[in-house]
């Protein structure tokens, strides 16, 4: 917003893009959206995994994902995760999971809220972990983290980080949906 109403049109232009082609993807949940998720990757030339103890491994093969048993297996040998699950007593992806991931990896959150224990997501995040170009939504309680505030001027930092949350290297990437 500040950018288009400050005249700052070419901003459109300074978005990285990123090659999918040979990419793996977990998909974590492999129900109706998790398999046309598979099916996406798969046009991209993406290698897409799956992991659902609740889905059929010849399920998920129909649909071109090679099936992850084991959690932390998965996460090791993702590029992308995507998270596709309905809600759960407990967390699903936690400290552990997070440093289970390739420091390269992006986590996005595709579904409902409480699959990703926000406080070790926060402890796990560094502040120079958090780009200034990246976007937190303002109610999601990482905006409103020391971390966040760290690098913005006290809530207008944090509503600047707005959407998502993008981490540098040399931890995961980590989109919130």
């Amino acid at each position: 917003d500040r950018a288009s109403r400050s005249g700052s049109w070419n901003i459109r232009n300074l978005f990285e893009t990123v090659e999918l082609d040979g990419k793996t993807l977990l998909i974590v949940g492999f129900g109706r959206i998790g398999r046309r998720v598979a099916e996406l990757a798969q046009a991209f030339g993406m290698k897409a995994l799956a992991h659902d103890p609740f889905v059929p491994v010849e399920m998920m093969m129909e649909f071109g994902a090679t099936p992850i048993a084991d959690l932390h297996d998965g996460l090791a040998k993702a590029d992308y995760v995507t998270l596709h699950m309905p809600p759960l007593k407990g967390y699903l992806i936690g400290a552990k999971e997070l440093a289970a991931m390739k420091a390269s990896a992006i986590l996005v959150n595709a579904a409902r809220g409480g699959l990703v224990d926000e406080l070790a997501l926060e402890d796990f995040l560094e502040p120079a972990d958090l780009q200034t170009d990246s976007r937190l939504r303002a109610p999601h309680r990482l905006a409103r983290s020391r971390k966040a505030l760290q690098i913005g001027d006290g809530d207008e930092g944090a509503q600047h980080i707005g959407r998502q949350i993008v981490v540098a290297h040399p931890r995961p990437r980590l989109w919130d949906h």
